[in-house]
């Protein structure tokens, strides 16, 4: 899908492969990244419109991830992917444009990274 390179960073290399595989079978080229700093490393406001991250992980959490590629990149959707969101204050929700529960519906994925790059709808088959 032209105009969206998702950047997806996660520290469970297997999560990883898998959101990636599910990914390019839609027809978006995807980044990774395995852990926090990394991810804001490889961040380049004109390549990604959208961040994908996971909320625990080594060196930097996602809540510090979205606060430093927000100074790069205010407008940027980041999607929050986490298995902790009770424990996680509003104000520290608010941060991220979606946040979604794992295991996350790969479809959920879609349907907003679809919204993002105004592609309309997609085709998703049943997984």
């Amino acid at each position: 899908m032209d105009g969206c390179i998702p950047l997806l960073i996660d520290d469970d290399e297997n999560y990883v492969d898998l959101m990636k595989m599910i990914l390019d079978d839609e027809g978006y080229s995807v980044d990774c990244a395995y852990n926090g700093q990394d991810g804001v490393v490889k961040y380049l406001p004109e390549k990604y419109a959208a961040v994908i991250t996971d909320y625990v992980m080594p060196v930097l959490r996602s809540d510090e991830i979205a606060d430093r590629i927000r100074l790069l990149d205010a407008n940027v959707h980041i999607i929050l992917l986490t298995g902790y969101k009770p424990g996680i204050s509003t104000s520290t929700l608010k941060k991220f444009n979606s946040v979604f529960e794992k295991p996350v519906n790969p479809v959920h994925i879609l349907i907003t990274l679809s919204k993002i790059v105004g592609s309309g709808p997609i085709k998703v088959e049943a997984r």
